[in-house]
Parts: C-alpha cells; structure tokens; sequence
C-alpha cells in the first residue's frame, strides 16, 4: 500500500482504470475494514461481560448466604420461613443469571417483609439495604452480556461487507 503511491504512473499507463484518486479509495476501504473490530476481539470482549456476570452472580450468592445465616438464626426451626427466604430455591438460581435475578428479587421482599426479625438476630442494616443495588447490578451486567452477544451478529455481517466492499476495490 505505502509503495502504491509511487507506482500509480506505472498502473495508469497499464489500464487507465487505475486513477489519482484510486490510492485513497483502497486507504479509505482498508481504514473501514479494519475499523470493525474481528470475532477474535469480540469474543475476547465477551468473555469480559461474561466474567462480570459471573463476579457479580458469586457476589449475590455470598449476601444470599449471609442473610441466610441471620434467617437461620431468626426463624430456627421455621422451615417454611426459611424456604421464603430462598432455602430450597437457591441451588438452581445460583447457576443461572435469569434465575438469580428473580431470585434477589424476592429476596429483597422476603427480607423488607422480615427486615424487623433480621435485625433481632444481628443482620447488618447495610446488608439488607444493599441488596436492590447487587441484583440491579447484576441485572444490568446480564442485560449487557445479552446484549452483546446479539449484536456480534450484526457487527460480524458489517466486517464482511466492509471486507467485500475493500477486495471489490481490490480487485
């Protein structure tokens, strides 16, 4: 590409298809073409959101098992109260982020619905008021890796034609 520039006369006199202006449309093609980043990045970036997601579902799990604890303590023998709070739901939620995002959710109501025996039984105010942002943020991590995932599509179709639209120029 640097040497084109140079022997443009030589092409010129070969075919006169071959213009000034044909050395910045091959630049241009080529600056496009690889502006779209390769599926190699992309799943690269993917797995980033993907370890967000799964950073931010352990962290829900872990404020699940400490309110569990307090409820453990504040409803001793109470099964059914114990299964509100997520007892016998917890094992399939925490392998899936759709499930665990339902899961926080009533959570929080199980726990603003006991918040007055959690507190009897030592469970940190903070803990119970920072649930909504941890499943908000989990959430929102989900929404993004899906997200992403359904626009690689997108922006490996728009890689190809940028790639078709160079070798056209090219050839």
């Amino acid at each position: 590409m640097e040497t084109l520039p140079t022997d443009l006369p030589d092409f010129m006199a070969f075919d006169p298809i071959f213009t000034e202006d044909y050395v910045s449309k091959i630049r241009q093609a080529s600056v496009s073409a690889r502006a779209v980043p390769t599926d190699e990045i992309l799943v690269d970036q993917l797995g980033g959101k993907t370890q967000n997601v799964k950073t931010f579902l352990q962290d829900c799990y872990e404020d699940y098992q400490t309110i569990a604890y307090y409820a453990g303590r504040a409803f001793k023998g109470n099964r059914s109260v114990q299964n509100e709070f997520g007892k016998n739901d917890i094992r399939k939620a925490r392998s899936s982020q759709p499930r665990m995002i339902v899961f926080m959710d009533m959570l929080i109501k199980t726990t603003a619905k006991y918040s007055a025996e959690l507190l009897q039984a030592g469970c940190p105010q903070e803990l119970m008021d920072g649930l909504a942002a941890k499943a908000d943020t989990l959430r929102n991590a989900n929404s993004g890796q899906e997200g992403f995932k359904k626009g690689r599509g997108v922006s490996t179709q728009q890689r190809i034609e940028l790639m078709n639209e160079l070798y056209e120029v090219l050839k």
